[in-house]
């Protein structure tokens, strides 16, 4: 019975003539060994050539699928379907292939197993794969398996799914779906690489696989489920792209992969009322995208974890535990040794307020161990937990974080304990505790400079050629956890000092105080009907629920009035450039913080009566088409009027300034002066 708490994991390394053995402690309970390839039952021969990763319009019509699903169903248990290169000819084309049990399917080195583009292939219903809707979910995986046992995924070659080349019949890739969809605040319908539910003493071993238009490996109530060396290569900028996915399965070991990717490096996640357990994640290397990650669904249950030897360079997270009230779950027995992080805007995340949804699936982090983890470069650390009787609780044993006085540092309801070894890292917060082991004495930090090495080269593993998707820098906030931010007020921390920025807002209500201290920065909601995105003045967020990525358009003033008429002159004409609200029904006080704003090109005149020198500065604030400040739909049509006449015509006199009353329950009201355009 699978039952220890900690087993050994036997890793065979071939270094020189030197065949060593290394057992190493693992939270899977069976013992894992380095799998091999099965012998081969069929030896099936590329028949596309795709030189230059280009598959010919001829070719693209000739597809593979038949042949391939033949010679699995017809292999004899226990062995292989071999796809091999053959001549010039190194592709095989397919559409969606189910996988039996007892048969492996290798891809040789030199040969790619290649996704065709044909959206209709792909179809759940009629015509759902390939579109944007509500809900998403119309598309089969390129392979699925479903109550499979002793099946694998093999080879020295790639499977590639060509998320950036065009669909068949459309103009559009794969990722320029997923990019829409998330502008829109709908769904992309797009296939996923490899799915994988209820499945037993599953491998996928030493393939490289490549350019998901969604998840690249997905794992739902597996059993006895191991990635080995696999290497998984996307675009940061590819949206929804998670490289391994494991959703409530036990008995799991991801060892020696090397991912870059655009969403979860690894994610864990537990829901449904079924538990995740008995995980291992050793030795692997993590660059562009989420990180290590569990949730946001864990209501049954994350244990028994370990993550060792991992080495995170350029992710958006490192280390990172979110769930909230709607989806929580108790998350514990958890440790995280000898990972080296560096580049990564959010070092260590524990949250369990990720949106503001309300619920009694409570998330509760305990149990949980940072041993020996040393973060070269500065971040954001955030360590939340629920309330008073529902803490988080940290152990840090030699955590060593470079540049704290350079990071942010965020800490509440939490109790943090320090090992035998002390690093420098001691959170402190609101109902935030530091309890230090009494034999404690100084750490090191973990030797990290030889472990940041580039992604391994795929020599073997053929790729197919399409367009990157362009970085993408807009904010893009949802409090359902769908977007990068879950907050308007963390969108606009993480905004750039100068330049702008575009923060577009899904639907919802967003209880919490903004400031906007930063030039040009747009708020845009995602839906044209400026009530469905509400942003009101309250700091219920920041207690109940909102941390990354959530907000109320509040923003600061000077600490000091300006008593003369020259004083006032020069700060009204500092007030520009500042920020554009567009079909957001806001229930709040804007203020503009001045003090960090840029001054004018060119000097105000001493007389706030006299004409100004020539500028091109476009106007303090804009409050755009569909804004509501005071709730009514009259106030909201005259507001968009007045603001877009103050745009598009240029002011005769200073004289010519208009002022925006907005008042909110919570504030007194509040004045914006605005200059008009100058030509």
């Amino acid at each position: 019975m699978r039952n220890p708490r900690f087993a050994l994991l036997t890793v065979f390394v071939l270094a020189a003539p030197i065949l060593a053995i290394l057992p190493l402690p693992a939270q899977d309970s069976s013992n894992v060994t380095e799998p091999s390839i099965p012998a081969a039952c069929v030896t099936l021969e590329a028949a596309i050539a795709a030189p230059d990763g280009t598959i010919s319009e001829a070719d693209e019509q000739k597809l593979d699928t038949a042949r391939i699903q033949k010679a699995k169903d017809g292999c004899a248990l226990g062995k292989a379907v071999l796809l091999r290169a053959h001549g010039k000819n190194n592709g095989f084309l397919a559409g969606p292939l189910t996988l039996r049990s007892n048969v492996t399917v290798v891809v040789d080195a030199n040969t790619a197993l290649v996704a065709s583009r044909d959206p209709r292939l792909y179809d759940l219903t009629p015509g759902s794969c390939g579109i944007i809707t509500e809900k998403g979910h119309g598309c089969k995986p390129l392979i699925s398996l479903e109550n499979v046992q002793h099946s694998g995924i093999m080879g020295a070659g790639s499977i590639d799914r060509r998320g950036g080349a065009k669909l068949l019949g459309q103009n559009v890739t794969w990722w320029d779906l997923a990019h829409r969809a998330n502008i829109d605040d709908k769904n992309q319908n797009v296939p996923w690489l490899i799915v994988a539910h209820h499945v037993e003493d599953f491998t996928v071993y030493n393939i490289t696989l490549r350019d998901s238009p969604g998840f690249h490996v997905a794992a739902t109530q597996a059993d006895g489920f191991t990635v080995w060396g696999v290497k998984v290569r996307t675009p940061s900028a590819a949206r929804n792209t998670d490289a391994i996915d494991l959703g409530s399965s036990h008995n799991v070991t991801v060892p020696y992969c090397s991912i870059s990717t655009g969403a979860d490096d690894v994610a864990v996640t537990a829901s449904g009322g079924n538990h995740a357990s008995y995980i291992s994640i050793l030795h692997n290397h993590f660059y562009s995208g989420h990180g290590m990650s569990i949730g946001s669904g864990t209501s049954g249950g994350v244990e028994h974890m370990l993550v060792e030897d991992l080495t995170i360079d350029g992710a958006d997270n490192g280390i990172r535990i979110k769930s909230d009230r709607s989806r929580g779950g108790l998350v514990h027995d958890l440790l995280y040794r000898n990972v080296c992080i560096r580049n990564v805007k959010n070092p260590l995340l524990f949250t369990t307020l990720s949106t503001t949804f309300p619920g009694d699936l409570l998330p509760v982090y305990r149990d949980i161990t940072l041993e020996s983890i040393h973060i070269l470069t500065p971040g954001s650390y955030t360590f939340l937990g629920l309330d008073e009787g529902h803490k988080l609780g940290l152990t840090f044993n030699n955590v060593f974080a470079y540049g704290l006085d350079q990071s942010k540092m965020l800490a509440r309801h939490a109790d943090f304990a320090i090992g035998s070894k002390r690093g420098n890292l001691e959170p402190s917060g609101e109902d935030a505790s530091v309890r230090q082991a009494a034999e404690s004495t100084a750490g090191t930090p973990l030797a990290c400079d030889a472990r940041f090495v580039d992604f391994p080269a795929a020599a073997t593993a053929p790729e197919m050629k399409g367009t990157a998707p362009a970085e993408d820098k807009t904010f893009y906030v949802a409090a359902d956890g769908t977007g990068d931010y879950y907050s308007i007020r963390r969108a606009l921390d993480a905004a750039p000092k100068a330049g702008g920025a575009l923060v577009l807002v899904a639907p919802g209500t967003f209880w919490e105080v903004i400031t906007i201290d930063k030039p040009d920065i747009r708020l845009r909601s995602a839906n044209a009907d400026a009530s469905k995105t509400v942003v009101v003045n309250d700091l219920a967020n920041e207690t109940a629920g909102g941390t990354i990525k959530s907000a109320t358009v509040h923003s600061k003033t000077t600490t000091t009035e300006p008593t003369s008429r020259s004083e006032k002159a020069r700060r009204r004409w500092r007030l520009r450039r500042a920020a554009i609200v567009e079909s957001i029904t806001t229930f709040v006080c804007l203020r503009i913080k001045t003090r960090s704003l840029p001054a004018a090109r060119t000097a105000p005149p001493m007389d706030p009566d006299a004409s100004p020198r020539a500028t091109t500065s476009p106007i303090v604030i804009s409050l755009e088409t569909s804004t509501s400040f005071s709730g009514t739909a009259k106030r909201s049509s005259t507001t968009a009027r007045f603001t877009q006449r103050l745009i598009t015509t240029p002011a005769s006199s200073p004289r010519d300034r208009r002022t925006i009353r907005m008042r909110t329950p919570a504030l007194r009201s509040t004045t914006a002066s605005l200059l008009p355009t100058r030509a």
